[in-house]
């Protein structure tokens, strides 16, 4: 009975909950703005992430002037021009939409809200920045003008962006300044350098000149000395001339012999000259009927192949046949076997088929006779039947009859086919009888093709040998013809240079004399040598006195350059490091570097603001859904208050599910929403909606329309203090009282952590409170739903009285 009575119940409660959805659906008025309902958190949402969710990325679209008024200056004569160098480089960067324009234009789309700031740098920006140096140097001022009214936010990104470029002039300029000063102080460096470059250089230049110095004089001594050993070296070429003078005598006589000889040699030429041209000729036709024999040899050889190969396949073909003889022989004795074997059955089967004849005449003869035997009884039959037997009894006389003139033919054909099986084991027979013939021809032919292969096998290889010589002998006759040839065409160029031999013969022995004429001259040249040999040597003593002097003189400028290098490359090597690059200009104008490390990093405003606002839209669903579905009344008559209580909640949950679902999954899929933990992040959705529903349910139903505006106190409340945007830190003293009481805080922390953080204890922590929010505000609900069955349906009164 109890179980009977729980199993009504729970038919009672999901009954009710079937038929307020089934209200829903009948009712076009309602299930329309339902539907439309299920879509506000994700158009809520969805709309506010979208239009915010990155917009630092789509800076540049943001118009701001650029005014640039000013006129440079000059730097120690180099020129110096910071506004144009800035707006050349604002050119190169897009963070904003920059639209250079004059003073009068930027301040004309200023007032017509064209532009949202301007920036503007003065005529004295350059010469400001160069007082740098001065004593009392001057500050440079770049202007910045927001258009606050136009839109404040984009006057603060304005201000941001202001300082960013403020700072970096700032370390344009120190740079500049102190790439300047190191400058100087190179330029410094660079005069010392060369400076000591230059005394090192002179230092040993002066050394070079004392080592050369000393050589010189050294060289000098040398050759004093040698200038003895000079003048009897030339009394000595003097006696030498005389002897090489009579050695020319005896040269022209040999000339005169070589002439002669030359002479004979040329007159043997041309008997030679004939005889290599015969021996060409001679050679050419060697040639000739060589290449023929060698043409003839390879064509021989050719064919002794193609008729090697033909006679190893007819060989190839007879072992074959005589290997097939044996099978041959036992096929034509199986055939003689059975030709004999079907003739003798044949001649059984024609006797059968005989009395199978007879046997058919005689069935024929006694259906005839039994037809006539009960033609008295069948006269007693009706006509009909009658017809019928005296038919079929003809007919099978007809059919004996058709039978035994059958098998009659059969017996006929069968004595014909025994005549053939007879003449075929008689054909088989002999066939038989003639392979053993047959076996043994194929075997002498088989011997006979096997010496004929061999022995082309034999001539093919001794063919090749002989056309391997002729082609020797054909190469060797082809080398002869081609160096009879050479020869032949040598012989006029050996001609020639016999001649010429000749023709440097005749010359020699006609310039002779006039050798012998030089040679006397050159004899003459040495005596005057020997002549002016003493005052060459006095000459050359003179010369190493002045170079000892030269010496010492040198040594003392040699002291003085190497002290003036010495102190020089002292000053240089304390000045070289004295210098400046690239990352120590970059340290002195940008000393401090802001380094980010960022924790549970958020790629951009919509995923930071993902938390906050998908909350939001999750609440104003709820909130609307209390607008189009009446929240008290039922679709009918419940049973009991849980199931009036159920019956609301369940479309509740329903309509929850689906608002978190689609907006939570439309985030994901549309805008790109990155999470760290899908599961959860749909598990907070649905906790956070139901939350939402649950306070909206109370509040809703406990107070009606009036709780429908504390609802939206509530919301207010939420949207302050949630720290879903700034800092609750950041919010009034007395609205942080609220945070603590509000679902919406735990709900934003929530979706933090599946988000951003990942930090899965707080998230559980948070659910956990929104648990307790739910289960607070149900069994409010409920409670309400328990006074008012009882009132209203317990006195009888209609359930369209409790108004929603």
């Amino acid at each position: 009975m109890v179980n009977c009575s729980i199993q009504e119940g729970e038919r009672d409660v999901f009954s009710q909950f079937g038929k307020e959805l089934s209200h829903i659906v009948r009712n076009k008025k309602l299930i329309i703005p339902v539907i439309a309902v299920l879509l506000v958190p994700l158009l809520y949402s969805g709309m506010f992430l979208w239009a915010f969710w990155n917009p630092y990325g789509s800076l540049k679209k943001l118009p701001v002037a650029v005014v640039n008024l000013d006129k440079g200056t000059t730097v120690d004569g180099k020129s110096l021009n910071i506004g144009k160098d800035f707006v050349k480089n604002l050119k190169t960067d897009h963070n904003f939409k920059w639209k250079f324009v004059s003073n009068e234009k930027a301040l004309k789309g200023l007032k017509n809200q064209e532009y949202y700031m301007a920036v503007r740098i003065p005529e004295n920006f350059s010469k400001n920045a160069a007082s740098v140096s001065e004593k009392n140097p001057k500050h440079l001022t770049m202007e910045y003008i927001p258009n606050e009214g136009f839109n404040f936010l984009s006057a603060q990104i304005g201000n941001s962006a202001s300082e960013k470029v403020k700072e970096k002039i700032s370390n344009t300029i120190t740079r500049n300044y102190v790439e300047t000063i190191y400058d100087s102080i190179g330029e410094l460096t660079g005069g010392i350098a060369q400076a000591s470059d230059g005394s090192s250089k002179l230092d040993k230049g002066v050394g070079t000149a004392k080592d050369g110095s000393e050589k010189l004089s050294n060289g000098l001594k040398l050759l004093a000395g040698k200038s003895v050993e000079l003048k009897e070296g030339v009394s000595k070429l003097n006696d030498g001339s005389q002897k090489e003078k009579n050695g020319l005598v005896a040269y022209t006589n040999g000339v005169g012999q070589l002439s002669q000889g030359i002479n004979q040699l040329h007159n043997g030429v041309g008997p030679l000259s004939k005889g290599v041209s015969d021996l060409n000729a001679g050679a050419s036709k060697l040639n000739t009927g060589m290449n023929s024999l060698s043409n003839g040899l390879d064509q021989l050889y050719s064919a002794n192949g193609q008729l090697l190969d033909g006679s190893k396949q007819v060989l190839g073909g007879l072992n074959e046949l005589n290997g097939n003889l044996p099978q041959l022989k036992a096929g034509t004795q199986q055939l003689a076997d059975g030709a004999n074997s079907l003739s003798t059955n044949l001649t059984t089967w024609q006797n059968k088929a005989n009395e199978a004849k007879i046997g058919a005449s005689q069935v024929a003869d006694g259906l005839s006779q039994l037809q006539k035997e009960i033609a008295p009884l069948l006269s007693s039959l009706p006509k009909e039947q009658q017809d019928a037997y005296n038919a079929k009894i003809e007919a099978l006389v007809s059919g004996s009859k058709q039978v035994a003139s059958g098998v009659g033919d059969l017996s006929s054909a069968a004595g014909q086919l025994g005549q053939g099986g007879k003449q075929v084991a008689a054909g088989a027979t002999t066939l038989n009888e003639k392979s053993n013939e047959l076996e043994a021809g194929v075997g002498k032919l088989t011997a006979g093709q096997t010496k004929l292969t061999n022995g082309l096998t034999q001539f093919g290889e001794k063919l090749g040998e002989a056309n391997n010589g002729g082609k020797q002998l054909a190469t060797g006759t082809q080398a002869l013809a081609s160096g009879t040839n050479k020869l032949s065409e040598n012989s006029p160029t050996l001609l020639a240079g016999i001649n010429q031999l000749n023709d440097g013969a005749n010359k020699l022995s006609s310039n002779s004399p006039k050798l012998v004429d030089g040679m006397i001259q050159i004899a003459g040249g040495i005596g005057q040598i020997s002549d002016n040999t003493p005052a060459l040597e006095n000459g050359v003593n003179q010369l190493a006195d002045g170079s000892n002097q030269l010496n010492s003189g040198l040594g003392k400028i040699k002291d003085g350059s190497h002290e003036l290098s010495t102190k020089l490359g002292d000053a240089k090597e304390e000045t070289k490091d004295v210098g400046v690059n690239n990352k120590q200009l970059d340290m002195y104008s940008n000393p401090v570097k802001l380094k980010k490390e960022s924790m549970n990093e958020v790629p951009n405003y919509g995923t930071g603001f993902t938390p906050y606002f998908l909350s939001m839209g999750l609440y104003v669903g709820g909130l609307l859904m209390s607008v189009v579905y009446p929240m008290r009344a039922a679709a009918s008559r419940p049973k009991n208050a849980f199931a009036w209580f159920i019956g609301k909640t369940g479309i509740l949950i329903v309509v929850g599910i689906i608002q978190s679902v689609v907006a939570s999954v439309a985030l994901i899929g549309i805008l790109g929403l990155e999470v760290k933990s899908l599961p959860y992040y749909l598990l907070i959705s649905l906790v956070s909606s139901f939350a939402f529903l649950a306070l909206i349910q109370f509040l809703v139903t406990v107070f009606g329309e009036p709780g429908r505006f504390l609802a939206i106190i509530a919301l207010i409340l939420q949207l302050t203090t949630s720290a879903g945007t700034f800092p609750l830190e950041l919010v009034p003293k007395f609205l942080q009282h609220f945070n603590a009481i509000l679902p919406m805080t735990y709900t934003v922390q929530a979706f933090k952590v599946v988000i951003s953080t990942g930090d899965y204890s707080l998230m559980w922590h948070n659910v956990m409170i929104l648990l307790g929010f739910i289960v607070l505000f149900s069994v409010l609900s409920l409670a309400y739903f328990a006074v008012a069955f009882k009132k209203q349906y317990g006195s009888g009164m209609d359930q369209n009285t409790v108004e929603a």
